[in-house]
């Protein structure tokens, strides 16, 4: 069988058949790759037609159906963490995700978003764009259906060092028999930085001979997390 030299036409000769006799062909088909559309989306199925010719031109035509079954799937990306550097400022920070939900099956599907936002409600972090609801009707990822969705999240200033909080947005197919879903987790956190300051209780003091004078420093660590801290006196 050389489809490459018959234009995707399989040919085979055999030499006789004995009257009476009958001759085997046993055919595997295969589907190739991943990106074949199911025949219920098509409309239609695959076929695959089967002739025999003899040498006084009688010919037999037979054809075989080949049903692509639906298949589901979902791919969530554009999700993670985000390091925010405001433990020392007085400056919220807004951090961002551009979320595209696609269609990874081989048919029309429409999907249910929910999100889980008590975590970071929780300790007063708002966020945009985290709003339950449903995609709508996606292509099948053949035709390279997706849909997108731009979501914030506004981190406090002055928190402590690692600080981290963030939701979660589960992304689920209505139309998988299954369970057919993905959950993807957002974040932001807190990164150290440092700081010192220093005073001092009085700047002059006087003493007699042969008795001492007593200043009292304090050191205190303006940043956002564990330091050490030398000293030095000059």
């Amino acid at each position: 069988w050389d489809d490459m030299a018959n234009a995707g036409k399989g040919e085979y000769t055999l030499g006789y058949i004995d009257a009476g006799d009958s001759y085997d062909f046993v055919m595997e088909v295969r589907l190739q790759g991943q990106n074949a559309l199911a025949s219920s989306y098509l409309g239609y199925n695959a076929e695959l037609m089967f002739q025999v010719q003899d040498d006084n031109g009688v010919i037999r035509f037979m054809g075989f159906e080949m049903m692509v079954e639906d298949n589901f799937g979902i791919l969530v990306t554009g999700s993670g963490n985000h390091n925010v550097d405001n433990g020392c400022t007085d400056q919220n920070i807004i951090v961002s995700w551009d979320v595209t939900v696609r269609n990874m099956g081989n048919t029309l599907d429409n999907f249910d978003i929910t999100f889980d936002t008590s975590d970071a409600v929780g300790v007063a972090w708002s966020i945009v764009g985290a709003d339950d609801g449903n995609t709508g009707s996606i292509l099948p990822k053949a035709e390279n259906g997706e849909v997108s969705y731009a979501i914030e999240m506004t981190v406090p200033s002055g928190l402590a060092a690692d600080t981290k909080h963030g939701f979660t947005m589960t992304v689920t197919s209505v139309l998988a028999d299954t369970n057919e879903d993905q959950t993807q987790e957002f974040s932001a956190t807190v990164l150290q930085c440092y700081g010192v300051s220093m005073a001092v209780d009085k700047t002059t003091d006087s003493a007699d001979p042969g008795l001492s004078a007593d200043y009292t420093l304090t050191v205190t660590n303006t940043g956002n997390g564990e330091d050490t801290v030398s000293y030095m006196t000059m």
